[in-house]
């Protein structure tokens, strides 16, 4: 059991201080989708396992679909974990998602420069594109 007022108030500390917040797992369970609520991240990122194949499954694709409008609502980033085959990355290109992680956009690299991750429409992602 979180107290998200607690929370919140220590995020916002951490926030005068000019971090940025990021959600992982987004979309895997209730706490989640509360603290999303909550903290109003800068980031979103989304649980390889609704990436898992999302190019198949409508639930799958509606869940990201509804996180991505509340992301847009919020002005909040959001970044797909997990994107192992094309099809993954053309479908989630497709639909709008900010940024991605996965082997079908490179093998893991250290940071890119100013601590950047990779976005889906960056050139670099571009040539996995068919």
């Amino acid at each position: 059991m979180i107290d998200y007022n607690l929370f919140k108030k220590m995020i916002e500390h951490y926030r005068r201080q000019g971090f940025r917040i990021a959600v992982d797992d987004a979309g895997t369970g209730y706490n989640s989708l509360k603290t999303l609520i909550y903290l109003k991240p800068e980031f979103i990122k989304i649980d390889k396992a609704l990436i898992r194949n999302i190019e198949q499954n409508p639930s799958q694709q509606h869940l990201v679909e509804l996180l991505l409008e509340f992301a847009l609502q919020s002005e909040t980033v959001v970044i797909a974990e997990g994107i192992e085959t094309l099809a993954e990355l053309r479908f989630l290109k497709n639909l709008g998602v900010h940024m991605g992680q996965g082997y079908a956009i490179g093998k893991p690299m250290p940071i890119l420069k100013h601590g950047r991750l990779p976005l889906l429409n960056n050139p670099v992602v571009r040539k996995y594109s068919v």
